[in-house]
């Protein structure tokens, strides 16, 4: 396969990730996404059998952290993800064997 042949499939395989990045952000409803209102403001806890202390958020605690308000992703999401970067790698081993 010549540089040139080569060169086109690496922008094109480029072209079509940066596309693909808009889907998710159309179609959350179809991807099961939901909005989250955040964790709200954090109250301080205090372990009083330990030595550390830390913070507890009555809000969402989807990270286990706080967060702003976000939209959180739904399971067809991270299958459409996990297939984007599948597909991805896929392509990007294709184009090093053909160069060999």
């Amino acid at each position: 396969m010549s540089k040139y042949k080569i060169q086109l499939k690496i922008i094109m395989l480029f072209t079509v990730a940066i596309f693909s990045t808009f889907v998710g952000d159309l179609l959350h409803s179809f991807f099961g996404d939901w909005w989250c209102d955040g964790s709200g403001e954090p109250i301080f806890v205090k372990e009083t059998k330990s030595t550390f202390e830390h913070y507890e958020y009555l809000g969402c605690r989807y990270i286990n952290e706080g967060h702003i308000s976000q939209w959180h992703w739904g399971y067809r999401h991270w299958l459409y993800f996990i297939m984007c970067i599948t597909l991805f790698v896929i392509q990007v081993v294709d184009i090093i064997n053909t160069k060999k």
